[in-house]
């Protein structure tokens, strides 16, 4: 693109002596640039620059054609708009059609640019004379600019209204594409009612998002200053933020109170599942339970409401995306800690302490239109909870969930959809205990596994959402409500790391997410869905070599079952003192060895030396790269030896290590035809 630019300029400047007269028209035809000369003798000499500039598109509408425009003597800059939604240019034949020039590159927003930079003082009247920006006529605004524009007329192919859609792409790894594709498909549908969209994206390090996907793509940060001035500038119907995640849901209020329109789910909804004690009088009033908490502007109330809960607990600053600064702590010195380091508590960031309870994490991604509700599937997470949905394996359909269960979650869902007047998408993660179904949060926006489940279910979430918003109801929609029928396939969703680009980075999972991707595996059984996932992620499954193991102490009850197991398969097992001891007693064969901070050979030297196939440490995680159990995962990690810090992922891996399929035997499955 720029180089693009670049030769179309030079052609320019080097014809600058030639007179000409010429009519640039951009945005909304508010911009007008005319230059005096001899039209003949320039059109014949700028061939070369008018096949550059042909290849601009129009900024306002994806089907426009950009071209040159001869003019005469006239000042008036437009004719008449044609019937055929052609626009015809003053004593010219030649008509700027909205069709769209089908090789136009990525040049459109490097012309708004350039036109917008070289005219910001410049409009247009009614009657076609320049005026300044206070609209006072001005006779020689041409003084001051080069005389080697082209011109250009863009009509749009839809009305002029814009609902601008803020598409949360946080700058942190894993929270970038999964964010925003309810976004970006709501861009494409919202065609279907006439209506342009706009999406503002604060990340252009990865250009996430396609420049054809709306008809305005705006890189700017996502505060309420820089979306303010995207909306002053266009002026939209509304802005939608609740399909670009947590960023884009907490610019709702703000952008509300300085009177910018919220369509689909609005203000009072959002606050209600966000504000804690509005959220707890809604759970008291519909009969849920969920886990206990309170919400904290100081330490010594957090350390009070902890004593109250119990330890452990989940701490978390309220209103974040991905996780961000959430830990799991084990008594007042970690509390404490952490509330003096970790976060800004004050009244106006509160911090959430909430009872932690290890169980079996459920997720529902569902579509509101105010009255009724429609739940595409239930997810079923493999790691128990305290590992980030974000980090976890995702199971379609559930295999572990009782179909009462299964009842109690969709009531749930309907209950507190319709209770907040969710008009869109809603996200609710619950967390399976003693037999009984806790709700974890609510969220009142599109997630990160709406893509997931769209795809596997088959169900367009964004499409019935976009429709809900707009006044359609979804009995009228033909999907139903209450519980999708489940899918014949089963679809495991599985992370993927970059944890060997991130030096000193501890790789044992928690609340705070870390994933930077995710693959899909799809098949008939579980087992070979799973092991397709997990091949995908970039796990080699050797079904022999040796395993280290090193363990934190409420593991190694644990630890003996999947001791047993790697035995079995023949592995030879390696592990720190207490681990070892443990399996030993337990007639588990285990070569103890010595742990990080005592004389060579130790567990790093192991690691190092290349015998060590698989590595399973769940021992103290921490931020600090000297603590013994970091360098032994960094260590894994940066040797390129699968590192597994969840009992749950290493049970999981065994499973398919202990089936006789092997991954060049699996079937392929179209994912278009489950």
């Amino acid at each position: 693109a720029g180089t693009a630019q670049k030769q179309a300029m030079d052609c320019q400047r080097e014809h600058q002596h030639q007179k000409g007269r010429h009519h640039i028209f951009c945005d909304t035809f508010q911009t007008a640039l005319q230059v005096e000369g001899e039209n003949k003798e320039r059109n014949n000499q700028c061939n070369q620059q008018e096949q550059h500039i042909d290849r601009w598109r129009g900024y306002h509408g994806t089907k426009a054609e950009v071209r040159m425009v001869p003019g005469e003597e006239s000042e008036e800059i437009i004719d008449n708009p044609t019937a055929d939604n052609g626009v015809k240019c003053h004593q010219s034949d030649i008509p700027c059609q909205t069709e769209p020039a089908e090789d136009a590159p990525f040049l459109s927003g490097l012309f708004q640019f350039f036109i917008h930079e070289k005219r910001t003082c410049l409009r247009c009247s009614p009657d076609g004379k320049f005026q300044n920006k206070r609209g006072n006529p001005q006779k020689n605004q041409t003084e001051n600019i080069d005389q080697h524009e082209a011109a250009a007329a863009i009509l749009p192919t839809h009305p002029w209204k814009f609902p601008d859609i803020p598409a949360a792409n946080g700058t942190a790894c894993g929270k970038h594409d999964e964010a925003q594709t309810a976004s970006e498909l709501f861009a494409f549908h919202i065609k279907k009612f006439g209506y342009e969209s706009i999406i503002i994206n604060n990340n252009p390090e990865t250009v996430s998002t396609d420049y054809t996907t709306s008809d305005k793509l705006y890189f700017e940060p996502l505060t309420v200053e820089d979306v303010m001035n995207v909306v002053e500038l266009e002026q939209p119907l509304g802005v939608i933020a609740s399909l670009g995640g947590q960023t884009a849901i907490n610019l709702a209020e703000p952008l509300m109170k300085r009177g910018v329109t919220i369509i689909g789910t609005d203000v009072a909804a959002i606050e209600k599942a966000e504000n804690r004690d509005s959220f707890e009088h809604i759970m008291n009033q519909l009969n849920i339970p969920q886990p206990k908490g309170q919400a904290v502007t100081n330490i010594e109330a957090g350390v009070k409401a902890a004593a109250e809960i119990g330890y452990p607990v989940l701490v978390r600053p309220s209103y974040v995306l991905g996780g961000r600064a959430m830990q799991i702590v084990a008594d007042e010195n970690q509390l404490r800690t952490y509330l003096k380091t970790a976060v800004a508590i004050n009244e106006d960031q509160p911090v959430l302490v909430d009872k932690y309870i290890q169980g079996k994490e459920l997720e529902v991604d569902a579509v509101c239109d105010g009255y009724d509700v429609f739940v595409p599937g239930i997810m079923e997470h493999v790691e128990r909870t305290g590992v980030h949905s974000g980090d976890s394996i995702s199971i379609y359909p559930s295999i572990n969930i009782e179909q009462k269960h299964k009842d109690t979650l969709v009531k749930y869902t309907e209950a507190l959809a319709k209770n907040l007047a969710v008009l869109g998408l809603v996200n609710i993660q619950f967390v399976l205990y003693n037999d009984q179904i806790y709700v974890i949060e609510v969220n009142p926006r599109s997630s990160r596994t709406v893509p997931y489940i769209s795809k596997v279910t088959g169900v367009p979430m964004v499409d019935l959402a976009t429709r809900c918003m707009f006044g359609e109801k979804l009995k009228d929609m033909g999907c139903g409500t209450g519980l999708h029928p489940e899918s014949d396939h089963y679809a495991v969703k599985v992370p993927v790391f970059s944890f060997q680009k991130l030096r000193d980075l501890d790789t044992q999972l928690g609340p705070e997410m870390k994933s930077t991707g995710e693959v899909l595996g799809v098949a008939k059984t579980f087992r070979e869905a799973l092991l397709k996932g997990l091949t995908g992620a970039g796990f080699q499954m050797k079904k022999k070599g040796a395993v280290l193991i090193s363990v934190r102490d409420s593991d190694k009850q644990e630890a003996i079952r999947i001791g047993e197991r790697f035995e079995a398969l023949g592995f030879d097992i390696y592990a720190t003192s207490g681990t070892a001891n443990v399996l030993n007693r337990h007639m588990v064969a285990t070569n103890a060895i010595r742990n990080v901070d005592e004389p060579s050979p130790n567990i790093i030297d192991l690691i190092e030396s290349g015998k060590i196939d698989y590595v399973v440490a769940t021992s103290v995680k921490g931020r600090h790269p000297e603590l013994g159990s970091v360098h032994i995962r960094r260590t894994a990690v940066e040797r390129a030896i699968p590192c597994l810090t969840s009992m749950d992922t290493v049970s999981a891996l065994l499973r398919c290590l202990e089936g006789d399929i092997k991954i060049e035997n699996c079937e392929m499955v179209d994912i278009n035809t489950i």
